[in-house]
């Protein structure tokens, strides 16, 4: 039955007066009662108590449950050195709520074992194969170190009646769980994750190394997640069922997949003035990030996030954020780390069937932000995805700094699966993962196709973060541009295989179009299809065959003929990449106008698009009173 199938139901029972009085005295004895077990001094860890990152603390998960009150009712009634086996919803190790009872348990008592099992293949008989069963044992004293744990979810690994003794007792099926680990991973919830191995364990600990999306940080993008309408009876009033006037419509969960919208129609809509007026802001007309909250561990794909285009309002299971947290650019690389197969990977060992809000906050997440050179590869390979429709029009100008087009965007079925590869092979990296660890995470998605994880692979591999000063590496990642330029020797000609004054030309020329422009770089060592020659070959030219060496020759080039009160315009620098030397001059936009003399003549270069101009006479004067207008 469903939510709207029940709530019809209920209200035409409640039309009974006998139903109707009968579900009300129900309801009424619920406020006393949970009163009564909040403040009961043998129930003092029913409430979780949070620090908050400002070092205050803060009451949750503050709902009665019978299974936590049983729990701490039957530690109360063991002696010390006392044993207790119990029976459990998985809750126990994985809710925000039950949070005081696993500090109880670390601290107060000594657990021997830890069993996480699900109903796939009825354990018990005439209980919902879904339902998820912990089987605990702990003995009252001392406290906990290490204990034995093993997680069996998925339907495809279900433990059957037949075979549950000798999983139950056999150790090579078990994992040892620190509770050091714990507090590592879940270091604000004590959440137990459902590891299986100890590899398991040692990428868990790598990606725990950076901040958790609970971690309010400076000089950096943060995060906070906003539900904004709640589809519910008391809401009604809100919904329409048709589009008609100002009204927008309510993004719900199964309107998007991963970095695209699904196709599927609204449910509803809610007028704008309302909405807006509700939500006491105008975070709706802009940009957001969105994820689909209804999620389970055995899903294709738990986490599943996406950009929702302007003007919809979200319900509470596409949950959105604070956009004025983090800019576009910064929302696009969080869609592609959240959507990687290694986020999911993580996630999955906290999730059950809802990816609540408590969940994504304590996952560790790199902040890259800024002008952070390593931001650029996903900004530009998750715009292609999200923006193929004319709605991200404005998202993708304002991040790639161009005019949207469907040609530059990725429509085609095989270029999007590709980009995707890329992203979760970049994420991979960012996370600091060797092959066999990303290899092993890949295989952990049994019903993803194996071509997909194969080239999410073969991503990994040919996107390894190639060795060098990452600046460097950046601005070869862009390519050339209007100022940007790759040349692969300043004087040593590749096809000649000898020294040449026509290279050293370009090199002066290249010089004097940026300076007659608005400045720019050229990389020399570098190739036009941005791979790395290297010096050697010049440094080969020199009674000093080094940086020294080098940097005296070029000195002498550009100044011998731009002029030497340019000097302070042009900055010379080195750099390694690939083991090999890579010389970056950066120059600025001249003060004067540079003509350089070739033979008898005074030649004015500009660079112009991603090429170096020669410009007639008239050409040249006519720029000049325009550019330099003092």
């Amino acid at each position: 039955m469903t939510i709207k199938e029940f709530e019809k139901e209920q209200t035409k029972l409640l039309r009974n007066r006998e139903v109707r009085e009968a579900w009300l005295e129900y309801q009424s004895s619920f406020p006393h009662v949970s009163l009564y077990y909040r403040r009961a001094p043998q129930y003092t860890n029913q409430i979780a108590r949070i620090k908050t990152p400002d070092g205050k603390e803060k009451k949750a998960g503050t709902d009665v449950n019978l299974y936590k009150l049983f729990l701490e009712q039957c530690f109360n009634l063991l002696r010390d050195d006392g044993r207790c086996g119990i029976l459990l919803p998985t809750g126990i190790y994985t809710d925000l709520g039950a949070k005081q009872l696993r500090e109880m348990l670390f601290t107060r008592a000594r657990i021997d074992s830890l069993f996480g099992l699900s109903n796939e293949k009825f354990l018990f008989e005439g209980v919902d194969h879904r339902f998820r069963i912990c089987l605990l044992n702990f003995q009252k004293g001392s406290s906990t170190t290490v204990f034995a744990a093993a997680f069996r979810m998925d339907p495809r690994e279900a433990v059957s009646v037949a075979r549950l003794e000798s999983f139950l007792h056999n150790p090579g099926e078990h994992v040892r769980m620190a509770e050091a680990t714990i507090r590592l991973l879940s270091p604000t919830s004590l959440s137990i994750l459902e590891l299986k191995s100890s590899l398991e364990t040692k990428i868990a600990c790598r990606m725990a190394s950076f901040p958790t999306l609970a971690d309010k940080l400076q000089n950096c993008w943060n995060f906070r997640l906003v539900r904004e309408f709640d589809v519910s009876k008391k809401n009604q009033w809100l919904l329409h069922s048709s589009p008609a006037g100002n009204r927008l419509p309510l993004f719900k969960g199964d309107m998007f997949n991963q970095f695209e919208l699904s196709g599927e129609v609204p449910d509803y809509w809610i007028d704008e003035v309302v909405g807006q007026a509700r939500l006491n802001n105008q975070q709706f007309a802009s940009y957001r990030w969105v994820h689909r909250r209804i999620a389970r561990s055995s899903d294709v794909r738990t986490m599943i996030s996406t950009i929702v285009p302007p003007r919809v309002f979200t319900d509470t299971n596409s949950t959105t954020l604070d956009s004025d947290l983090l800019s576009k650019g910064e929302m696009l690389f969080l869609c592609a780390v959240t959507n990687s197969f290694v986020f999911d990977w993580l996630i999955r060992k906290r999730v059950d069937d809802t990816l609540s809000q408590f969940f994504l906050y304590q996952m560790p997440v790199p902040r890259l932000s800024g002008d952070d050179p390593r931001l650029a590869p996903f900004i530009t390979r998750a715009s292609r995805l999200i923006c193929y429709l004319p709605e991200f029009s404005d998202l993708w100008q304002d991040v790639m700094g161009t005019p949207w087009s469907e040609q530059e965007a990725a429509t085609e079925l095989a270029e999007r699966a590709q980009l995707r590869a890329e992203l979760d092979g970049l994420v991979a990296h960012l996370y600091g993962l060797t092959e066999d660890e990303f290899s092993y995470i890949l295989t952990t998605f049994p019903v993803v196709a194996q071509e997909v994880k194969d080239a999410a692979l073969e991503a990994y591999r040919a996107l390894a973060p190639r060795p060098g000063d990452p600046e460097i590496l950046s601005l070869v990642e862009q390519g050339e541009s209007a100022e940007l330029e790759f040349k692969s020797t300043a004087r040593w000609d590749l096809r000649q295989g000898k020294k040449s004054p026509d290279i050293e030309a370009v090199i002066r020329h290249t010089a004097a179009g940026f300076l007659n422009a608005h400045g720019g770089t050229l990389l020399i060592g570098v190739a036009d299809d941005g791979s790395i020659v290297g010096l050697e070959l010049d440094y080969g030219t020199f009674k000093k065959p080094n940086r020294d060496g080098f940097e005296l020759f070029l000195t002498e080039l550009l100044l011998g003929s731009l002029g030497k009160d340019l000097a302070t315009s042009i900055r010379i620098t080195f750099h390694e990449v690939d083991g090999k030397d890579v010389c970056r001059v950066k120059v600025a936009a001249g003060p004067r106008p540079v003509f350089l003399k070739e033979g008898n003549d005074e030649v004015f270069f500009l660079r112009a698009g991603n090429s170096t101009r020669r410009l007639s006479t008239r050409e040249a004067v006519q720029y000049c009173k325009t550019h330099w207008t003092s």
